[in-house]
């Protein structure tokens, strides 16, 4: 589950990642467009952190996750 935006560039890192992955998105660079009705166009940096990790319930239950 992710909050993020559904870019193009941002999906792409999806296949590395690992369920439980605590990742960090940082916006590195903003292409503006060349048209002036176009959308700019963001650059990210994911990084897993390795120190934490996100625990799921065994079960299909209420319970929220939560981070370690």
């Amino acid at each position: 589950m992710t909050l993020l935006p559904s870019h193009a560039h941002l999906k792409r890192y999806y296949v590395n990642l690992k369920r439980g992955d605590f990742i960090v998105v940082t916006v590195t660079d903003i292409i503006q467009p060349k048209e002036d009705n176009g959308y700019p166009r963001y650059r990210y940096k994911v990084q897993v952190d390795p120190d934490k990790k996100v625990v799921w319930p065994e079960e299909e239950t209420d319970d929220d996750y939560y981070a370690e």
